[in-house]
């Protein structure tokens, strides 16, 4: 698989995007994502020449789904360095936490949970309140998501290898063909039955490789309400995945 930067003018916009040559892809795809803007997957055997046609053709849908992702990300409430002082609310398994701000010099940085508080300790300028709010993030997220898939698995009779939590930036959840479930840290920023679907759907890739109707049946089985928290990821997963 190789990528490459290519841009190309559609009315007067330049719009910069990213090709790249797959050799699993059986058809084109094209993405719009926070991070990266449009990328362009084609398969191996594809006409280069024709990616510009392509574009052109597909020209309203891309400035469209562009100019969402850039006004999601202008109103996303984001966790900035300048936005994180006391007083101000961070997300925590779907609920907002007040933060309680000590700056000090020297000793420990440090975040400890105290009923609907955050407190933070920070050491200044060298481990700022991101740094450290950060780091308890993702040490919680590989607290609790690695409880969550044990449970539901051991619920569901399902049998899995390893859990890793890692930094993913275009999606929830994975699993891989080792029965290893892949986890985004940012998922301890939602709702806990909104991690318990995304858990769901993970475990049963296990038996259900696809998304066929079966899948979709067991899906339903143990997670009755999971359309309801499909709409709520599509309605947060943006600003969500700026954090």
């Amino acid at each position: 698989m190789s990528e490459r930067e290519q841009a190309l003018v559609i009315g007067d916009r330049q719009i910069r995007y990213r090709l790249r040559i797959s050799t699993r892809a059986k058809r084109i795809r094209l993405e719009v994502t926070h991070d990266k803007g449009l990328l362009v997957v084609v398969p191996k055997r594809y006409r280069l020449t024709d990616v510009p046609i392509l574009l052109r053709s597909k020209s309203s849908w891309i400035l469209r789904k562009l100019d969402l992702v850039a006004r999601e990300r202008s109103e996303s409430p984001g966790t900035s360095a300048n936005k994180l002082q006391d007083g101000a609310q961070v997300l925590y398994r779907g609920n907002h936490l007040v933060l309680s701000v000590l700056k000090k010099n020297g000793g420990k940085a440090e975040a400890r949970l105290v009923g609907d508080h955050l407190r933070i300790v920070t050491s200044g300028s060298e481990r700022p309140v991101e740094a450290v709010l950060d780091a308890w993030y993702r040490r919680e997220a590989n607290r609790v998501l690695r409880e969550r898939v044990a449970d539901l698995a051991a619920r569901f009779g399902v049998s899995y290898s390893r859990v890793f939590v890692r930094n993913q930036r275009t999606r929830w959840g994975s699993c891989s063909t080792r029965r290893n479930i892949n986890l985004n840290w940012r998922l301890i920023l939602m709702p806990d039955e909104v991690i318990n679907y995304i858990v769901i759907h993970e475990l049963t890739h296990l038996e259900e490789l696809n998304h066929s109707k079966r899948f979709w049946e067991l899906v339903g089985i143990r997670c009755p309400n999971y359309r309801q928290y499909k709409t709520w990821l599509r309605r947060n997963s943006p600003a969500l995945m700026q954090r």
